[in-house]
């Protein structure tokens, strides 16, 4: 049998990043800094594509579970960027997990998918 994926590096904004790596200790989390706001803007909700990206780049990883704060009712980022969009511009394998402890479970493989397939460049 096939050997499970490794589980997703959860991005987050600066402000919950420090309490995911509490809760989850073992699991690579990746904080985003907000450049588009600024330093005083620091929840995964206020997230735009193009930080996500940056940050992706910069950390060099190849499975990562974005929450689904980051986008609104039409699935774009506040920069109208789409999964889609960061995973082919990053050339990762980019999941949308809901923000939830479910959520959560699932980016890490401890369930099973709850949100649209993955969006593989």
């Amino acid at each position: 049998p096939a050997a499970p994926p490794k589980p997703r590096t959860l991005v987050t904004g600066s402000l919950f990043a420090p309490v995911l790596r509490r809760l989850v200790p073992d699991a690579q989390v990746l904080s985003v800094r907000n450049r588009f706001f600024g330093g005083n803007v620091s929840v995964a909700g206020l997230l735009t594509g193009t930080d996500i990206i940056q940050a992706i780049n910069a950390h060099g990883g190849h499975r990562y579970a974005i929450p689904d704060s980051v986008l609104n009712v039409d699935g774009v980022t506040l920069d109208d960027m789409t999964p889609e969009d960061i995973a082919r511009e990053t050339e990762v394998s980019v999941a949308v997990v809901e923000s939830s402890p479910a959520g959560l479970a699932e980016a890490l493989g401890l369930a099973a998918p709850q949100a649209p397939p993955d969006t593989t460049p």
